[in-house]
């Protein structure tokens, strides 16, 4: 295993540097042009940074192919990226930025008024400032001498959870973590480099992260669904036929309102080889509809929080459901444990009651 994600990065740029990494409705990037505007706004990060390491880095944008590379600037610097949800309420930003103290914030021109209002603007980075269109051979030189101080242990990203007690709470995720988890889904579901993945995760989510690490390791394409089309889903289904798109990990709402909708009988998806779907439960007569109308899909079943990385639990839906069943949460993935405790908080023996 390699010590950090922009090892498996580097590889898939030298490998396929025309592929495209990132495509929009209005926009698309290569891998080539990826990593050399995230190593040109790296340098200007860590200037502003005086060359910290290993601390978080605000980046307050919408997801777009401006925010890929910016959270890759982050991690070429050494640091963790930590996404903010523009939507949000600005005091919830402003006690994030309390809590976290992030070195810097990455943003645009058009989001600056509104983080100037909370924080100093010698910690913001606009990347749509005039910015060099090479980086030479110095400067390029000087990020790969820092991050040899980068182990696989160090933060790779900060997602922040909803915060139920009223304070957001970060959670740190490391590179082994991400690697981990994205080597498995690799290595177990055969997960293949021409992946054109449909992303619906807001950039806030974790599942976002998992779609970003796939993307940097496997050379897998990011088609970035447009925030609107999930309440048209006709729209949806318009854009992963026109995409081609072969992948899809969404929470289950959006696949009920399809369902409901019998939207799959009118629109055909023979490229859609893979679904994945977590975060909520599935209700399984919609599920059932999903696995009849694309019997060249796998469909798998994740369960997991954050804190240990996406998920931790998956099952690969490989026999019929009664409407009436319940779809299994599964095993551990690899390299994996879970402790079930019983109600009285002791490790659960399998077979026992209650």
């Amino acid at each position: 295993m390699k010590k950090n994600i922009l090892e498996y990065f580097d590889e898939t740029v030298i490998r396929a540097p025309e592929k495209i990494a990132v495509k929009t409705e209005e926009q698309t990037i290569t891998f080539g042009e990826l990593s050399l505007r995230a190593k040109i706004i790296a340098v200007q990060l860590r200037k502003l940074s005086k060359g910290e390491i290993r601390r978080p880095v605000g980046v307050f944008l919408p997801k777009s192919i401006e925010s890929v590379i910016s959270d890759l600037s982050a991690v070429y610097t050494g640091n963790a990226y930590m996404n903010l949800d523009i939507r949000t309420p600005m005091q919830r930003i402003d006690n994030i930025l309390k809590l976290v103290n992030p070195l810097c914030i990455i943003t645009n021109r058009q989001y600056k008024a509104q983080l100037c209002e909370i924080c100093s603007e010698e910690k913001i980075l606009c990347v749509d400032d005039d910015m060099p269109q090479s980086i030479d051979r110095e400067a390029e030189e000087s990020l790969y001498r820092n991050l040899e101080q980068i182990i696989d242990t160090d933060p790779l990203c900060l997602i922040n959870t909803s915060g139920s007690t009223g304070t957001p709470k970060s959670v740190v995720l490391n590179h082994r973590s991400f690697i981990d988890y994205t080597i498995w889904a690799i290595e177990t579901l055969k997960l293949k480099k021409d992946e054109v993945l449909g992303s619906m995760a807001p950039i806030v989510f974790d599942h976002s992260s998992y779609e970003f690490c796939l993307m940097l390791i496997h050379s897998c394409t990011l088609a970035f669904i447009p925030e609107s089309y999930p309440i048209f889903p006709a729209k949806l289904m318009q854009f992963l036929v026109t995409h081609k798109i072969t992948y899809i990990f969404w929470v289950p709402t959006i696949m009920v309102n399809i369902a409901n909708m019998d939207l799959l009988s009118c629109f055909s998806l023979p490229h859609l080889k893979m679904v994945w779907f977590a975060g909520e439960v599935f209700p399984t007569k919609q599920f059932n509809y999903w696995r009849e109308h694309l019997p060249q899909a796998t469909f798998v079943n994740l369960y997991g929080p954050t804190e240990i990385t996406v998920d931790c639990t998956y099952y690969i839906v490989d026999r019929k459901l009664r409407d009436d069943e319940p779809i299994p949460i599964g095993g551990p993935r690899r390299n994996t444990d879970v402790l079930i405790l019983n109600e009285k908080n002791q490790p659960a023996v399998l077979g026992e009651e209650g």
